[in-house]
């Protein structure tokens, strides 16, 4: 919804500042990835010229998201990255989307279309390494189990970042899951699934997006020339 490209730079260099804290300060693992998710979107990767605004107006947002922020979201959904100790929140999003498989699609025998989740969490490791993913998919099981076993650990860490904060219930139900539905959707809306809502929400941000650059025409096609191989020649 920003009117220039000035102005998506500058959303874009806070959302990525946002994402440093929740990672750092914060220790949300959880939380970052969802912005780094955020990030990463087709719909906001193609937006050439915002982001070449943003290396030049913000050099430091541009070089840590590239060389740090993006790597170390890769590592995480490889399940190679290690817990830092002051975590409050693990990345969770692998295991939850690893446990909403089915035992048929687990073993390939349904032809399900992934989400853009899934291919952004899961298809990085599944499709390129040589076991098919099952050493990645047993360090995701093995560290779902140790979740448990760190309950007392993450909430010391979360009491002690989350000290001096004071907490506002009518703000707090902005973050709940069921106001975000409604809002986004409606009552109706939130009672569909969510493969239904999140391609919905893909189509509004694509349309979004090439309002803000519109997509570049493609390049008119040459007349084939139809060779006759009686002169040797194309006529």
């Amino acid at each position: 919804t920003c009117a220039t490209e000035g102005e998506r730079a500058e959303t874009l260099n806070k959302w990525i500042q946002v994402a440093i804290d929740t990672k750092t300060a914060l220790g949300n693992l959880f939380g970052f990835a969802s912005i780094m998710l955020g990030l990463c979107m087709p719909q906001i990767q193609r937006l050439t010229v915002t982001w070449h605004v943003l290396r030049q107006k913000f050099t430091d947002s541009a070089f840590n998201f590239e060389a740090k922020l993006r790597p170390t979201l890769k590592s995480m959904n490889e399940c190679t990255n290690p817990q830092a100790p002051n975590t409050t929140i693990p990345h969770l999003l692998p295991c939850v989307l690893l446990q909403e498989r089915t035992i048929e699609e687990i073993m390939g025998q349904n032809s399900r279309p992934l989400s853009s989740l899934e291919v952004s969490c899961l298809s990085s490791w599944e499709s390129s390494t040589s076991d098919f993913g099952l050493g990645t998919l047993f360090a995701h099981l093995e560290a779902s189990r140790k979740f448990g076993e760190s309950l007392t650990s993450l909430r010391r860490n979360a009491e002690i970042v989350l000290s001096d904060s004071k907490v506002d219930d009518l703000l707090l139900d902005m973050f709940r899951t069921e106001f975000h539905l409604k809002f986004l959707w409606g009552s109706r809306g939130a009672t569909v699934s969510a493969a239904d809502r999140h391609s919905k929400f893909e189509q509004v941000l694509t349309v979004m997006s090439d309002k803000c650059e519109p997509p570049e025409p493609p390049a008119p096609t040459q007349p084939s020339q139809a060779y006759s191989p009686a002169i040797g020649t194309s006529v």
